[in-house]
């Protein structure tokens, strides 16, 4: 008998690690899929950027943190370097307070699809015991630090520096700001490194290397392009370089800058990574994303499937979040009305995580009673048909972004940067 048990365990773990397989395929296939929806994007030059103002400091910040866990699981160090106060003026480092005013006018979605394609890149790369390290820096409009290829690619751009531009928001909201300079990103990794050539059509049209010397066959070989496409969108460079094979490759990207101050911030930004209706803002002085951070969000989890909520649960509270869980819509409504009548000053929830489909009430309706009752947290609406009506009803019935199921965390993630949730408790 317990021969029995030990083959149907080891049985029960083969299809486990089969289904496991699959789905890191199915996963792959989707991934080259929009990899090659954003090739075509920018090479037709309709990728659309939703502008936001963009605290990048703490969204740089906020997407190395992600690696953390696969750096430590690979045994790689992954230090990250910001801009930190510093009492030497002639010090290359800037003083903290300052550069928390100087922000991006940008996508804050793609810049974090762009940060995550480096750094992941690196981790790829690097092998076990060695290094990455993540530098961010501002390098003033004034600064002569610029290297003479950076200098002339950015030649108009830099004329404009100090003068003060016009931006619409995606909320179509007007914001000016003067420019201040650039964002400069550099990862640096000890990992396989490159040749002349290999850098010399690295950023090429679906460029990809001999998969058996670097990529182990997965990707589409196109996501640099893409990120490249992505940061020349911006108005700012991507370059790599690297002393050669073995030696490791060092990947830099500059966006400009613009003076922000958190006032102007609030008065002018409502989405991105400015302040929201329901979330707002720190004034400069406060700690930077260390609150929401080591606090995590607090996540009413909703799905009729007991199975999912539990993945959804455990997923999150990996991620450092709490989660309280509702089996219906009806169930979920009652809950945030509860906490409305305990403190009606802001939503006890950061995030509700809605399904579509449920019985009693489903997910649409019970957006349409959360937004009835004066809440304004963030409702992330969740459905297996992502058909245009279905969506746009969603949304109608007061859903802030809706996502197919099943969505990967990393979607998650972007919609908690885009829509700025928990920075400000």
């Amino acid at each position: 008998e317990a021969q029995h048990e030990t083959s149907d365990t080891a049985s029960g773990a083969g299809w486990v690690e089969l289904a496991q397989e699959v789905q890191t395929n199915a996963q792959s296939a989707v991934d080259v899929l929009n990899d090659l929806l954003n090739y075509d994007k920018i090479e037709s030059g309709t990728l659309m950027l939703e502008l936001t103002v963009v605290r990048i400091w703490e969204l740089i910040e906020s997407t190395v943190r992600e690696f953390a866990l696969p750096a430590a699981t690979k045994k790689v160090a992954l230090d990250l370097v910001l801009p930190r106060d510093n009492d030497d003026e002639e010090s290359p480092l800037v003083l903290c307070k300052e550069a928390l005013d100087q922000k991006v006018v940008g996508d804050a979605v793609r810049i974090t699809q762009v940060l995550r394609n480096l750094v992941s890149n690196a981790l790829k790369f690097t092998p076990e015991g060695n290094k990455i390290v993540v530098t961010a820096k501002w390098l003033k409009a004034d600064s002569t630090t610029t290297s003479s290829n950076s200098r002339r690619n950015n030649n108009k751009k830099n004329k404009q520096e100090g003068l003060e531009r016009s931006f619409q928001l995606k909320n179509n909201q007007l914001v000016s700001a003067s420019a201040s300079g650039h964002v400069e990103v550099t990862v640096k990794d000890t990992g396989a490194g490159m040749t002349r050539d290999q850098l010399s059509r690295l950023f090429g049209q679906g460029v990809q290397f001999n998969v058996n010397e670097l990529q182990a066959g997965s990707g589409s070989g196109l996501g640099l392009y893409i990120a490249k496409g992505i940061v020349e969108q911006h108005e700012g460079s991507l370059v790599a370089s690297s002393e050669g094979l073995g030696k490791g490759t060092c990947f830099s990207m500059r966006v400009p800058l613009f003076c922000i101050p958190e006032t102007t911030e609030h008065a002018s930004s409502d989405d991105g990574a400015g302040s929201s209706s329901n979330n707002r803002s720190r004034s400069s002085s406060g700690s930077s994303s260390g609150s929401r951070e080591d606090e995590g969000l607090r996540v009413l989890v909703v799905d009729d499937s007991s199975s999912n909520r539990k993945l959804l649960c455990r997923l999150l509270t990996n991620r450092g979040h709490r989660c309280d869980e509702c089996e219906n819509g009806r169930i979920a409504v009652d809950t945030i009305k509860e906490s409305i009548a305990r403190d009606s000053s802001r939503p006890y929830y950061d995030l509700v995580l809605l399904d579509y489909e449920m019985p009693v009430m489903n997910g649409p309706m019970a957006a349409k009673e959360i937004r009835e009752s004066g809440c304004d947290v963030c409702v992330v609406g969740i459905t297996g048909n992502m058909m245009a009506e279905d969506v746009k009803f969603f949304t109608s019935c007061g859903a802030t972004v809706v996502l197919p199921k099943p969505f990967k965390m990393t979607a998650l993630d972007e919609v908690i940067v885009e829509y700025n949730i928990g920075r400000a408790r």
